[in-house]
Parts: C-alpha cells; sequence; structure tokens
C-alpha cells in the first residue's frame, strides 16, 4: 500500500485532486483512477505538482492540458508564498507549467497579496519592482509559514494563455458545431439552440452535479459581475436556481430516488450524445477532447457595461474525455472549455470566419462570464490582435502547418486570454492507494 499526500480543491466547482508525493509517471494513470472513484478521495481529475521544480509544474492524470487544475496549482503556489506581489498592486503574480502546454504561463491571484503576505516582510524590492521573497526554510520558518497559511482556504486565481488563431485551429464542422484545438487538448462547441441537449425532468442534480460515463455520480469574486444569477425565462434555469428548494422532509427517499433516476437517465442520454460526436470526429484518439454544449444567457438584472466594453453571458455543459486514463466525465465546470468558448467567441467578434480566414481582422477586447454546471461563474478576458503570429516548434498547436510558405498569414488572429475564478481548498492531508 501506498501512501500520498493531496489536496483536494474545487475550481469553479470541478473537484480535483493534486498529489504532492513524487511519483512516477508510469504509475499516475492507475493510481488516477483509483483516486477518483467514488469509495477512495472522488473527483474529476487528478494532477501531480512539484512545487520545487522552476517554475512549478502540474502534470495532468493523461498528460492532457488541465486549465482549472493549473489554477488549483496556483492556489497552493499563492499558500506556499511561490507567487509575488508587484508594487502598486494588491495581486499576486508568478509563472507556472502545465503538461498540455507548450511554454511557461502567467499566473496570478487577484487581491492575494494581503493574504498571503499579511505582515510587511522587511524584504526590499528589486529593480524591476518585485518583491524579491525566498520560500521559507527551517522547522522554525517552516512552522511560521503552515501557521500563515493554514487558514487560506479560499482564492480568486487566474491564469494566462496566448493561443494563435490558424486555420487548423477552429473548424466548423456544421453549423452550431466548431471544434477549437487548444494545446493538449480539443474541444468541440455545440450551440444548443441548434444541437440541443437531452430534455430532462426537474431534479436538484441540475446544480452542482458531476458524471461519470459509468454514472458515478459528484455533488458543488467577480471582475465582470459574474457571480450574479440570471433571469433567463427557460426551464433549466428555473431548475438550477430553485434546486435544493423542492426537496420534501416529510418524503424522504421516495423523491430522491425518483430524482436520481431521472438524473441518470438524463446524464446517459448526453453521454450518448456526447459519444456520437467524438467518435465522429476521431477525436478520442488524441490526449484529451470534450464535446462542450454552450448557450447564451439573459443580461443580469442592473448590469451596465462600461462603454465600449463588450461583455457576453453564457453558460456550457462539458462533457470531457481523457484517452490515456479511458474517463469520460460530464464535468462540474470546465476551464479549458471556457478558454475554448472565449476563443471562439474573439474570433466572431474580430470579423473572423472559423475556416482559413486570412483576411484583415479586427483587434479588440472582450469579457466572457460563463456559468458551469455547478451553477458556480469562470470569467474570461481575451485580447485579440489580427498582428502576425511567430510559430512554435513544428507540431505544437501554434506552429505553422506543413508546407506552408514562411509567411506569417496563416495566423489570422492572435488571442491573449486569462480565465480566473474562485479556488477553495476542501481538504489535504495523505491517503492510501
Amino acid at each position: 500500500m501506498q501512501q500520498l499526500d493531496f489536496l483536494k480543491l474545487i475550481p469553479g466547482g470541478n473537484p480535483t485532486i493534486l498529489v504532492t508525493t513524487p511519483v512516477e509517471s508510469g504509475q499516475r494513470m492507475a493510481l488516477a483512477n483509483k483516486l477518483m472513484h467514488p469509495l477512495h478521495l472522488q473527483a474529476e481529475q487528478v494532477g501531480y505538482i512539484n512545487l520545487d521544480a522552476a517554475p512549478p509544474s502540474l502534470d495532468m492524470m493523461g498528460g492532457e492540458f488541465c486549465l482549472n487544475a493549473t489554477r488549483s496549482l496556483v492556489f497552493e503556489m499563492a499558500r506556499q508564498k511561490l507567487l509575488f506581489p508587484l508594487d502598486g498592486t494588491d495581486d499576486l503574480f508568478g509563472l507556472a507549467q502545465s503538461s498540455g502546454a507548450e511554454k511557461p504561463l502567467q499566473v496570478r491571484v487577484k487581491n492575494g497579496k494581503a493574504l498571503v503576505y499579511p505582515k510587511k516582510s522587511g524584504n526590499s524590492a528589486g529593480s524591476n519592482g518585485v518583491i524579491e521573497l525566498s520560500r521559507a526554510t527551517g522547522n522554525s520558518a517552516e512552522n511560521s509559514a503552515k501557521a500563515e497559511t493554514g487558514a487560506i482556504t479560499s482564492l480568486d486565481c487566474l491564469v494566462s494563455v496566448e493561443v494563435h488563431v490558424d486555420p487548423d485551429t477552429i473548424t466548423e464542422i456544421e453549423p452550431g458545431a466548431i471544434l477549437v484545438r487548444l494545446p493538449g487538448i480539443s474541444h468541440l462547441l455545440l450551440d444548443e439552440s441548434i444541437h440541443r441537449l437531452p430534455e430532462r425532468e426537474p431534479s436538484p442534480e441540475r446544480n452542482g452535479a458531476s458524471a461519470h460515463c459509468s454514472k458515478q455520480t459528484d455533488t458543488n469574486s467577480s471582475e465582470h459581475g459574474n457571480q450574479q444569477k440570471t433571469n433567463g425565462s427557460s426551464e433549466r434555469n428555473a431548475q438550477q436556481d430553485n434546486s435544493g428548494a423542492s426537496e420534501d422532509k416529510n418524503s424522504p427517499g421516495n423523491d430522491s430516488k425518483t430524482e436520481n433516476s431521472a438524473a441518470s437517465g438524463w446524464q446517459d442520454a448526453v453521454f450518448r450524445q456526447a459519444n456520437v460526436w467524438l467518435d465522429r470526429l476521431g477525436l478520442k484518439n488524441e490526449p484529451a477532447c470534450g464535446a462542450i454544449w454552450f448557450r447564451a444567457l439573459d443580461v443580469p438584472p442592473g448590469f451596465i457595461a462600461e462603454p465600449g466594453k463588450t461583455v457576453l453571458f453564457r453558460e456550457i455543459t462539458p462533457v470531457v474525455h481523457v484517452a490515456a486514463t479511458q474517463s469520460c466525465i460530464l464535468e462540474s465546470a470546465c476551464g479549458s472549455a471556457t478558454l475554448a468558448l472565449g476563443i471562439f467567441e474573439a474570433v466572431r467578434q474580430s470579423g473572423g470566419r472559423t475556416n482559413n480566414n486570412t483576411a484583415k481582422l479586427k483587434s479588440g477586447q472582450l469579457f466572457l462570464n460563463v456559468r458551469q454546471p455547478s451553477g458556480q461563474n469562470l470569467r474570461q478576458k481575451v485580447v485579440y490582435s489580427s498582428a502576425p503570429c511567430e510559430y512554435a516548434e513544428e507540431g505544437s498547436a501554434t506552429s505553422q502547418p506543413k508546407g506552408a510558405s514562411t509567411s506569417p498569414t496563416p495566423c489570422i488572429l492572435r488571442c491573449e486570454a486569462e480565465v480566473g475564478g474562485i479556488v477553495r481548498l476542501c481538504a489535504s492531508g495523505a491517503t492510501f492507494v
């Protein structure tokens, strides 16, 4: 039996296990499947982190890119004082490395300075304005750090990703079905107004439910006003906003069995539809992929965007498949799906098409608030520009297509996206596998 130190975090409602004990790469997939099981720690995904790496690193269970797990790494980096403030800001900044990402990612914690560094350290700022703090060493320093960070259970963690949109990045398969290829994962975006989700019975599991293909179930800050619930008039909105309020305490068991059965049937129908799409496009052969239904939400009552600021409100239902672990999960939240949706919306806002458009596009920025199945929101800022892109090594998501000329025209849009939201620490300690 093996003992592993771990953290269980909830980024946007997406239960995530981070293993801090070093684990050989060949053991990670099998361990992840055990840790995710409902009779063990139960989660939707598992990552293995190394805080001593430069920069700190995350390796996902199947080698895929996972934005929410990366945000979870950012949470622990902040707790361990591996992120630092810049002069004149209350945020913390740093770099993190993630599987599936071709280079280190810029990360930050919004308003984290007062939480992580509550006392003046006395260290002087370097010439670049970064406060130069080293990680505490020694027993007394370590105990002091634990005392300071032990009370931190929730932080607003953000990850920035640069995506170069070329003709292979976004493809319209058919009206309302758009394939977005990101480093480490591909997502098929399905517009619910065209490709409808199966009808579902009213169920409290609409808020905070996750499901696996094997029918296993699991239940759980604002820069742009994203914590407000929308006033959507659809039945689905009513089901989510009233979730948990319909319990009949006089009939324990009977109603919940009916509701669970209805939820299970709906989840099976969603999986069937997702698998049809993913099999049809051969996406299950890739490290990770998703079928992501999305829809527009009404603007919250009283919300007024700043002049010249584009703010969109969306909702997603993500089904994610990881090839290495053969896991297929109806996730409670998905950061990479949120990112894919933002990139797609940026292309639309820029005036571009989704297939092989090399015309001059508009530059700008947009903000998205994306409600997750958990009921929580992830927010995203995308700055897009039609400036020429520099290509990475051949074979990466931003590499120039084989046989293409040396001209930068295949890259039609450069997108700098930052996705953020609350990450909550749920549990930490040792587990036995």
